[in-house]
């Protein structure tokens, strides 16, 4: 049996609390779609929508608006979409995708599988082995506890491992910085990481900054990069990778 609703433009209420699969669309308004113990597939519209998934492997996407999303329990796949979520997996193997906006993205328990996208998000991966993906802004990833991958992408982002033996990726640094006389400083994107307890790696950390002072007659200066790891154990791995000279001219 199958439990089929669509909404109007203005804001609806749907609540499954039988065991039965249910298919709602929310449609225009600010939208409330709350699943039963079984597999849901919601879509939020237009509108600050809230989707509530409770049990099953849901399926939830709140597309436009500022959007409040719950998977709960199950391996549930959310989407966020454009806006300013708030996005949280609860128990269970989640896949989730913030998209643009600002967004607030816990994985909860389980081994999640968490992407920011656009924008400046706040990822946590909480219990689990989890993967944090920043993306594109200026990101803060925390792992929590488990063995987890925390990529920063593109951006100024913080990593933190926190427990469990952690791989933390920095971004490739920017090749364009902003120049003054007298003491030069080259400001490129930096990550900061922040390994915490267990065995980490960390690869390409803290690229970048470094200054400079050649006097008032210069045309070409190098600049190299520079490496920092806070909260080091003596079983963490530092991955330098090789990098070119930068070259960077006065106007």
């Amino acid at each position: 049996m199958l439990f089929n609703f669509r909404g109007q433009d203005l804001a609806d209420e749907f609540r499954n609390s039988s065991y039965t699969r249910s298919f709602a669309a929310g449609r225009g308004g600010d939208d409330l779609l709350v699943g039963g113990p079984v597999e849901d597939h919601f879509s939020g519209g237009t509108g600050n929508d809230t989707l509530i998934g409770n049990g099953g492997d849901d399926n939830l996407q709140g597309y436009y608006g500022d959007d409040i999303i719950d998977g709960g329990p199950g391996d549930d796949d959310l989407y966020g979409g454009s806006g300013d979520d708030i996005i949280d997996g609860g128990s269970g193997d989640d896949y989730i995708r913030g998209n643009d906006g600002e967004d607030w993205i816990e994985g909860g328990t389980g081994n999640d599988h968490l992407e920011g996208n656009d924008d400046n998000d706040n990822i946590m991966g909480e219990g689990g082995h989890d993967v944090l993906d920043g993306g594109d802004g200026d990101d803060l990833l925390q792992g929590g506890n488990g063995n987890d991958i925390l990529i920063g992408g593109a951006g100024l982002d913080v990593l933190q491992g926190e427990a469990g033996d952690d791989d933390l990726y920095g971004n490739a640094f920017k090749n364009s910085y902003n120049l003054e006389e007298g003491p030069l400083t080259a400001d490129g994107q930096q990550d900061v990481m922040t390994g915490g307890a267990g065995c980490d790696d960390f690869y390409s950390v803290l690229l970048g900054s470094t200054y400079m002072n050649y006097g008032s007659k210069y045309s070409a200066l190098p600049v190299v990069e520079a490496e920092q790891v806070t909260d080091k154990q003596s079983c963490d791995t530092i991955h330098r990778r090789k990098l070119p000279r930068i070259l960077v001219t006065l106007p």
